[in-house]
């Protein structure tokens, strides 16, 4: 999970992207908003090359960063005593005032906030060049800084705290040119997309509280009128120790310490593995109790169900916090495990059944496999029996003889005589 500002909130559905690397690799970003984003790193490829750095860091996000420090032009005393900004100066030894700000309009002081006049300022951010050309950068200060710059040449040297400009005397605000060549650094040819770091120092002698100001301005080889910004991207790339990539069942419940942990598992074979994918999942009952006595609130889980919706629904049977209960899901081809925990203090005697309520049942040409296993532990082994064996089928009946032909017919009987 990284923290910081500016990141899309994707689940406004604005079709925003955000792409991460992690040590090369892409990261399969899994949420965002505005201040967290998270992602799912993956095995890191052979043929991956670092990007290179300017002075430890990467351009990305936006704004820049800056730290007021009151009360400290007395220790820093001069052009030389700037480099303990930031170093022994810091914001938690300076006096009661100093803060630290992210600026995303322009390159400037916070003016008259910090309620006196002998305050300094560090300051540092990225400028990426919009066209290739010889650049210049300018500087507006009351009363002295300096500004320093770290490229890389297109030779891949390293250009580091180059000093740019030293002024050390009082220009106005947004004024860059009274001073002529003491407010503006010498030509610098950068070629399209190619970030350079700047940071900045100053300090203010004065006493009056109303005093004191940083500004940076560029001026950008383009004849061409146009607003001296560039699209945002946000491209984040995360260093770190590379690692074998591996999967550890943890338990998630509330303190870690003396808890109630079931392992409920479901397992077959690869024959039959298709019992455990979305087409046919199998499904479990678990039923909770409370020292042996059941609930009565028994909820059914899908195999193929997350461990948010299980954690829900268990939550809701104890008439508990979902933070108070933990659940963890593992899956391959053939097992699936949910790891259940909760505090033992919270929940004494908490005890789960679990059974097998209903199997895959594919359309043909499927074998319908034995009932795969479901193991809770502790606790003993459940699986519903097997069913019963069919009756055998009656015999078919034996064919009946032929019937006789039908009789001839007889011949008309004579006239009877008539009666005397």
């Amino acid at each position: 999970t990284l923290q910081g500002r500016g990141f899309p909130d994707l689940s406004l559905g604005l079709g925003d992207t955000v792409d991460v690397e992690v040590a090369g690799l892409r990261c399969n970003v899994l949420s965002s908003n505005f201040t967290h984003l998270t992602c799912e790193t993956g095995p890191q490829p052979e043929d991956y090359v670092p990007p290179p750095a300017i002075e430890g860091v990467w351009p990305g996000m936006r704004g820049l960063e800056m730290e007021i420090y009151k009360d400290a032009e007395d220790e820093v005393s001069g052009f030389n005593g700037l480099s303990k900004l930031n170093n022994t100066i810091t914001i938690n030894n300076s006096a009661d005032g100093s803060f630290r700000l992210i600026e995303t309009a322009q390159w400037d002081t916070p003016y008259n906030l910090t309620g006196t006049g002998r305050w300094c300022s560090k300051s540092k951010a990225f400028f990426i060049a919009p066209t290739p050309g010889y650049y210049r950068f300018a500087t507006s200060i009351n009363e002295y800084g300096t500004l320093h710059g770290s490229w890389l040449l297109e030779n891949g040297t390293a250009m580091s705290k180059q000093l740019l400009i030293s002024q050390g005397r009082t220009s106005r605000i947004d004024d860059f040119w009274s001073l002529k060549e003491e407010q503006w650094s010498p030509s610098l040819h950068l070629m399209a997309g190619q970030p350079i770091l700047l940071e900045g120092a100053h300090c203010v002698r004065d006493a009056d509280k109303n005093r004191g100001h940083f500004q940076v301005a560029v001026r950008i080889p383009n004849s061409v009128g146009s607003a001296q910004s560039l699209p945002e991207i946000q491209k984040l790339s995360v260093s770190g120790d590379n690692q074998q990539r591996e999967q550890v069942i943890s338990y998630l419940s509330g303190t870690g310490t003396d808890d109630i942990v079931h392992n409920v598992t479901v397992k077959t074979d690869l024959e039959h593995a298709w019992m455990l994918v979305q087409e046919y999942p199998t499904t479990l009952t678990f039923k909770p109790s409370i020292n042996g006595t059941n609930l009565g609130k028994g909820f059914n889980v899908s195999v193929i169900e997350s461990e948010q919706s299980v954690r829900l629904q268990l939550a809701q049977a104890l008439d508990a916090s979902p933070s108070e209960v933990g659940v963890l899901r593992w899956a391959n081809e053939t097992t699936v495990i949910y790891q259940i925990g909760l505090e033992s203090a919270k929940f004494p005697g908490f005890g789960l059944n679990v059974e097998i309520v209903d199997r895959a049942n594919p359309e043909l040409p499927f074998t319908l496999p034995p009932v795969p296993s479901a193991c809770l532990t502790p606790g003993p082994f459940l699986s519903p029996p097997p069913p019963p064996t069919p009756p055998p089928s009656p015999a078919p009946p034996s064919p009946s003889p032929p019937s006789p032909p039908p009789p001839s017919p007889s011949p008309p009987s004579p006239p009877l005589p008539p009666s005397p």
